[in-house]
């Protein structure tokens, strides 16, 4: 599971709802660890409607 911290600096300049590619490719932008932006890319989610969503899908079960 990815850190709070992370994601915000992974999604820093996201305004959601997103389609899942585009959070992938702003967070590579935004030096985002590789295995993040992995499962960004794996995920069945085509669009994400918050942050929140997106850590849920990295794992943190707080937000799901």
């Amino acid at each position: 599971m990815v850190d709070k911290s992370t994601i915000d600096r992974c999604l820093d300049g996201i305004t959601f709802p997103v389609a899942a590619q585009t959070v992938a490719d702003c967070a590579q932008v935004n030096a985002c660890p590789s295995d993040v932006i992995s499962q960004i890319r794996d995920s069945s989610a085509g669009t994400f409607r918050s942050e929140e969503q997106v850590l849920c899908t990295l794992g943190d079960s707080t937000y799901c």
